[in-house]
């Protein structure tokens, strides 16, 4: 049975490095949709890409290197047939990621690359469309897979695979990954290759690959060295070298840091899928999980601190401030400066009524210059509560003072006037509040009045 090889949100690692190029795509139109196939062109000067399928939900992503999209392109596309749903667009990394998201969710359909002059046509199809010729501009060298006269001495898993100008190493790291070996490249191994490969033995791929590009492969213990044929043929020289512990070491944590990203990349494209869909609590999970393996790994969590973000405000929106206060504390012991993370401190340390902890914080929050609004409102409110009046309203006029009249911030003042004593003074801000066109049915317009009409003794008018 034939096996794609799926990478699974390969994110930071295997991206293009040190082209010069700068490509743009100017165009991207959906032709000949129907039934059981759909032909997605792009034209433009477009940069070297790579191309492979992606799971949960299936889609097939290009990778274009030093390549932007035209101002005038949307983000997404929207299709209705039964082969592709929709096209994405977006950057990534130094270029751009174009994604066909299948329209089964569980099934990736098949697909056809056919490049012409300033275009690039992608056939997807779940019903065998006419088979067409493959065309490429004259300049360029393509691997052509016919039959080959080799030995049938080819034992690995079969591959479908399409490459274009890549560089080489990053080819060596995917066959890593589907054999499951260690692979050594020298120094001096150098290149880009095209190449469309379909249903073929990964390791009879590899020595196609390797023979285009004169060079060679030995194998000994699991580990496949590459160097070119001239420098594997000089006399006198030994072919196949005992690799050090180290080196092999050095190879083992590398590739055990690719599968970590792999895992971790899928893990948090699944969660923002799910956050966008509203669905927090699964997402909630997603992250953390991707949490979990951040922390595992020495220095990691603090190069992903949104992560943390991520789940402290989630949880505080969630109704969960245990868990809200436990993430942003922990944020904040790897990033002191971050102001959201000493807020989300702070309003979830009040709600867990630790007092002492949550003055601190919405202290500290003070700090930033001018205050945040939310900080200024929240801190009235766990004020009040704790029955420092005084406070409170001085925090109520730093509000009115930066950013004028505002109804929450209003109607608290007006609480505070009214529990200090201030009858008239919590009735001129009632008033002021009621005429000011910011209440409706949603802030407590209900509640003013019924403060005009009782501790007031007056009915607002309208």
């Amino acid at each position: 049975m034939v096996i794609r090889y799926m990478f699974l949100s390969l994110v930071w690692v295997f991206l293009y490095f040190g082209y010069a190029f700068a490509g743009q795509l100017g165009k991207i139109t959906a032709l000949s949709e129907g039934p059981g196939q759909v032909v997605i062109r792009l034209e433009g000067d477009l940069g070297p890409y790579r191309a492979y399928t992606m799971t949960n939900p299936s889609r097939f992503i290009l990778d274009f290197s030093s390549t932007s999209k035209a101002p005038d392109i949307k983000p997404t596309m929207t299709l209705r047939g039964d082969v592709v749903n929709k096209v994405e667009l977006k950057e990534w990394g130094d270029g751009l990621r174009v994604a066909l998201f299948s329209s089964n969710p569980k099934r990736i359909f098949k697909y056809r690359l056919e490049e012409g002059e300033g275009r690039l046509d992608l056939i997807c199809y779940t019903t065998s469309p006419v088979p067409q010729q493959r065309q490429r501009p004259a300049h360029e060298e393509e691997i052509v897979v016919k039959s080959p006269k080799l030995p049938s001495i080819y034992k690995g898993e079969r591959i479908t695979m399409d490459f274009y100008k890549t560089d080489i190493h990053n080819i060596l790291r995917l066959f890593s990954e589907i054999s499951g070996k260690n692979i050594i490249a020298e120094e001096t191994v150098k290149g880009e290759v095209t190449l469309s490969l379909k249903d073929v033995p990964w390791d009879q791929a590899l020595d196609m690959i390797l023979e285009a590009n004169g060079l060679t492969r030995e194998e000994r213990d699991g580990t496949i060295v590459v160097r070119p044929i001239d420098t594997a043929k000089g006399e006198g020289i030994l072919v196949v070298r005992p690799l050090s512990r180290g080196t092999l070491r050095a190879f083992s944590e590398a590739t055990k840091e690719r599968e970590l990203e792999s895992k971790l990349a899928s893990i948090l494209y699944e969660a923002q899928n799910l956050e966008q869909e509203g669905k927090h609590s699964l997402a909630l999970e997603k992250y953390e999980r991707a949490y979990l393996l951040l922390k595992d790994k020495q220095g990691r969590l603090g190069k992903e601190t949104w992560v943390l973000a991520k789940l402290a405000h989630m949880y505080l929106r969630s109704g969960v401030p245990g868990k809200a206060y436990h993430y942003s504390k922990e944020l904040m012991t790897l990033d002191p400066n971050d102001s959201n993370a000493v807020l989300i401190a702070a309003i979830s340390s009040a709600i867990l009524e630790k007092d002492a902890e949550a003055n601190l914080y919405f202290s500290m929050a003070l700090d930033n210059r001018p205050p945040d609004k939310v900080v200024l409102l929240n801190y009235t409110i766990f004020l009040r509560k704790q029955g420092k009046l005084k406070e409170a309203l001085s925090i109520c006029e730093l509000y009115e003072k930066e950013y004028g009249l505002d109804a929450q911030i209003s109607l608290e003042l007006g609480t505070i006037l009214e529990s200090l004593g201030d009858i008239p003074g919590a009735c001129k801000k009632y008033k002021e509040l009621y005429f000011s066109g910011l209440l409706n049915k949603d802030n407590a317009i209900d509640l003013v009045e019924q403060k005009l009409n009782t501790t007031c003794q007056e009915r607002g008018k309208q």
